[in-house]
């Protein structure tokens, strides 16, 4: 039906619902009205009560106050004094309170006038006037101090008694700290009050006495009073006691009213309910009123008297609106019975129309069209709906921009991220290349059996170190989305027989057997990532091997199904090991996560290895799981589905791949017998020239060094190379802009000579991007020699050079000899060389000479930059170098820089400058000595 016939058969009905609109409105609003007045009276009682409570309050605190002066201490302190000399305590206060109450209250005693002229009554008797003057009635009654015995100390006039302990008031101050009475009616006084007793303490927490004041409340009646003016007709406000009685009505005069409200008989309030609100209704008048009774709560220390504010409303004065409401309503109701009738045929003939106009813009924008917009120029709520439908499409328009500025965002933050990864591979694989170079060059050296064993060590660790950096490079792959599989043809036989052979030396290194059980129903033709297969089962062997002392370790291969297209393939890793508990069986798929920390302690890992294979295993369409017992062993199970090929396979033997960071060399190793070459090293670190140099020396070929690549572009220009061994991130020109130059150049000259990029980078992308900027090959940090001398094997001719290697090896081997004759060089204390001899390996004494160049030149250099850093205020620059110096300075044991560094970098940390700039006028002399003396044993090697 449409709308404009449902809105003319309403007004036909406008009677019988207008009518029961009124009156369920008017029902409506007296409850709500009744809700909202039952709620402020509560409010207003709630409201009047913590008032009250506060006055209190803060008459007490000031008596408080009052009571921590020096004035109140010292003369408590004398009447303690006083007391403690007295053999009978007791009976003095006794005999004292006697005598006391037998003076005539006209008459006074001695112990009467020094208990009221002494400098604390005076005191006290001047500030209570001040009190008393500032209001215009009087604040504070009596005021009288006890010492500790209950007797009197200092009062400003005469008490009726002399002795206190006897009052519970006195007892309940001296438990408690404080004690506050009900209401008191003075009849000769005509005025309500309350006693205030607080126990007065030391600053050692000791006590000395008891104060107790009596307070006029008659500022609590004006608060009600004031309070009962900006009520409204037919309201009053009324205090009780804790009993119900009667202290004060809003308005009336102090008189005293016995007896207990009757509307409180059935109303009990107690802490967890202090409020309430009842209706009660006079017997006498049956008009009923509106209750709202507040109890008092205390305010801040103060805990509350317990007495009760009620606020008393006359409902028939209060629901007087709603009563007129009513009868209004009803007139409306029949007016707009009548207006109905007539203005209903144009209201639904405009609702219509204008809705229309709504319904076509709504399916305009579910359509695409976000630049639709509806016009009505109307005052009511259509209007607002067509204003809000305007904005919502252009808010949508607005997101719509958002979405794609987002998405771009996305785009260059997944790009920056992927930059991160390729400088973190850089900057983590270029110490590595150190490590690993200078190892392989050492290892060529003469060396003791026990100094090639630390020196396999050493190698071994690196190895793993960099097993390490690939499984962290592979899991950010993975998590960034970059990983992508290799589809090629591959022997799966040969792919998991030869991994397990490889693995089969570590199984017997550890007293376990490595077998590997592959089903004859599974094709060996096949298409995939053998690589990414080869890494899972290794990472699956690994694991089982290091968590199995004693049996085996077995791998299975079964077919599960195929097809025409390709096969589902089940393998297994089975160990004979610890075992896994059941409730552990799910974390150890989790990344950077071991069973529990006492695995990661006795066993090592970093919890990498499973989590990149179950990625990779998700990445073939594949699923990996666990079974284990504790005890008894564990089996890893993943299935994959690859394809089916005939195409001829590639050689078994293979070379070595550098691109995908899972290195497969060859048996035999790569012929280093070239010509001669003149190679352009282009390198910015200075251990990394020293591993290169010294590796391309050793497969006889001459190197000139270019710091970056403005300096190498300068020495191409400027000499004949056959090669450029050029790194790709350095300072001043990178190789990708020397390469770009170089190949601008050669244009000219029709020559091209070979560039081969040398970088930490590892990330996917690295060698395409080389090979855009005109390099010819890439060799990847740590670098190998067997894929240096395959490199510059495939770009340069290869010759003979038998007698090259032999000569430079022999003149090696001689020079080494010669310096590791060498002994001191009368260097006093601050350097060590014998240490530096043992950390190097008793590598020749002019390798140590070069460090000490090195070293002596870093000394200056450092040192200059924690000056700058401490001036500057750079805790990052200024920690960055005293770890550097600090690291380099322990190769000689150089304590006397050592000491002072690492505090300055523990300072760095704690952003202690100041600490830091007093260890730096310890450090500057000291280095300055280091470096003079490194330079006189360089000079004399």
């Amino acid at each position: 039906m449409r709308i404009i016939y449902k809105l003319l058969l309403a007004t036909l009905l406008p009677a019988v619902l207008i009518w029961s609109v009124g009156n369920y409105a008017a029902s409506v609003g007296q409850e709500s009205l009744r809700a909202a007045i039952e709620k402020t009276s509560l409010i207003r009682a709630e409201a009047v009560m913590d008032e009250i409570d506060r006055i209190v309050q803060t008459r007490a605190t000031q008596c408080a106050a009052y009571n921590r002066s020096k004035l109140v201490h010292q003369t408590l302190a004398e009447s303690n004094r006083e007391f403690a000399e007295i053999d009978d305590v007791q009976s003095t206060i006794d005999e004292r309170d006697r005598l006391w109450q037998q003076t005539p209250a006209d008459q006074s005693n001695d112990l009467m006038d020094s208990l009221t002229n002494n400098h604390l009554s005076r005191d006290l008797r001047s500030l209570v006037g001040k009190l008393n003057e500032s209001s215009t009635y009087e604040v504070f009654g009596e005021v009288f101090f006890t010492n500790r015995y209950g007797a009197n100390a200092a009062q400003t006039g005469r008490t009726s008694d002399y002795r206190q302990n006897d009052e519970s008031w006195w007892n309940d101050a001296m438990q408690h700290g404080v004690a506050i009475s009900d209401v008191m009616f003075d009849e000769s006084a005509g005025i309500y009050s309350i006693d205030i007793a607080l126990r007065v303490d030391d600053s050692a927490g000791d006590v000395l006495g008891v104060v107790k004041s009596v307070l006029n409340i008659r500022e609590v009646f004006s608060v009600i009073d004031r309070r009962a003016d900006r009520s409204g007709v037919g309201e009053r406000l009324l205090l009780l006691d804790q009993e119900g009685g009667v202290i004060h009505v809003s308005n009336h005069a102090i008189t005293p009213e016995s007896g207990n409200v009757h509307y409180l008989n059935e109303q009990q309030l107690h802490a967890a309910s202090p409020y309430a609100t009842i209706y009660f209704t006079n017997p006498d008048s049956q008009e009923t009123y509106l209750v709202a009774i507040a109890k008092s709560q205390g305010y801040g220390d103060f805990g509350g008297l317990g007495w009760l504010l009620v606020n008393e409303t006359q409902e028939s004065l209060a629901f007087a609106a709603v009563t007129e409401l009513r009868s209004r309503l009803r007139w409306i109701s029949l007016i707009a019975t009548l207006m109905a009738a007539v203005t209903g045929g144009l209201i639904a003939w405009s609702f219509s129309h204008r809705i229309s106009s709504l319904t076509r813009a709504t399916v305009a924008l579910a359509d695409g069209d976000l630049d639709t917009r509806v016009v009505d120029r109307g005052h009511d709520e259509i209007t607002t709906l067509a204003t809000h439908f305007n904005l919502m499409s252009e808010q949508l328009q607005q997101s719509q921009a958002e979405l794609v500025a987002a998405r771009d965002e996305a785009r260059e933050a997944n790009a920056a991220k992927s930059a991160f990864l390729a400088n973190m591979s850089h900057e983590i694989r270029t110490p590595m290349n150190g490590i690993i170079g200078m190892s392989e060059l050492l290892a060529d050296t003469t060396l003791a059996p026990e100094q090639r064993e630390y020196l396999g060590m050493v190698r071994g660790s690196a190895d793993s170190l960099l097993r390490l950096i690939n499984d962290i490079l592979d899991f950010s792959k993975i998590e960034a989305g970059k990983m992508e599989l290799e589809i090629i043809p591959f022997d799966l036989r040969e792919c998991v027989e030869t991994t397990a052979s490889s693995l089969r030396v570590r199984a017997a290194d550890q007293g376990l057997e490595m077998s590997c059980q592959i089903a004859p129903a599974v094709p060996y033709r096949l298409l995939g990532d053998p690589g990414r297969l080869r890494q899972i089962i290794i990472n699956l062997c690994g694991n089982a091997m290091k968590f199995t002392d004693e049996g085996e370790v077995v791998i299975a291969v079964e077919l599960d199904d195929q097809t025409d297209e390709d096969v589902g393939l089940h393998f297994s890793v089975r160990d004979t090991g610890i075992g896994i508990p059941e409730e552990k069986l799910a974390k150890v798929f989790e990344s950077f996560s071991q069973v529990d920390a006492s695995t990661t302690r006795k066993y090592g890992g970093t919890g990498l290895g499973l989590a990149i294979s179950t990625q990779l295993v998700e990445l073939m369409d594949g699923k990996i799981w666990v079974d284990s017992e504790v005890g008894v062993g564990t089996t890893f199970h993943f299935r994959v589905r690859l394809g089916k090929t005939d195409a001829p396979l590639p050689n078994r033997h293979g070379t070595s791949s550098q691109w995908d960071g899972t290195p497969t060399l060859p048996s035999d190793r790569v012929n280093r017998h070239q010509r001669p070459l003149q190679v352009l090293l282009v390198e910015d670190n200075l251990i990394n020239q020293r591993v290169a140099s010294g590796l391309l020396k050793r497969l006889g070929h001459r190197v000139q060094i270019a710091e970056n690549g403005q300096l190498a572009v300068e020495a191409w220009r400027g000499a004949s190379f056959d090669v450029i061994m050029m790194d790709w991130q350095m300072p001043v020109m990178d190789g990708t802009e020397a390469t770009q130059l170089i190949r601008r150049e050669e244009q000219t000259s029709g020559e091209r000579i070979p560039i081969i990029a040398m970088t930490a980078a590892a990330m996917k992308g690295d060698r395409e991007k080389c090979m855009e900027a005109g390099m010819d090959d890439y060799v990847s940090k740590p670098i190998d020699p067997e894929a240096l001398a395959a490199a510059l094997a495939r770009h340069t001719d290869a010759n003979s050079l038998n007698a090259v290697s032999t000569s430079e090896d022999t003149a090696e081997n001689g020079e080494s000899d010669t310096a590791e004759s060498s002994t001191g060089h009368g260097i006093d204390a601050a350097i060590d060389i014998e240490a530096a001899r043992k950390q190097m390996g008793g590598c020749a004494d002019t390798v140590l000479a070069e460090l000490a160049t090195v070293l002596a030149t870093e000394c200056g250099t450092r040192t200059e930059e924690i000056r700058t850093a401490i001036a500057n205020q750079n805790v990052e620059a200024m920690g960055r170098a005293a770890h550097a110096l600090k690291g380099a300075a322990s190769l000689f044991a150089a304590t006397s820089v050592i000491d002072p560094l690492a505090v300055i970098e523990e300072a760095a940390r704690e952003d202690d400058f100041p600490r830091a700039r007093e260890q730096f006028s310890q450090l500057e002399p000291a280095a300055e000595h280091v470096a003079e003396e490194l330079r006189a044993f360089a000079k004399k090697t």
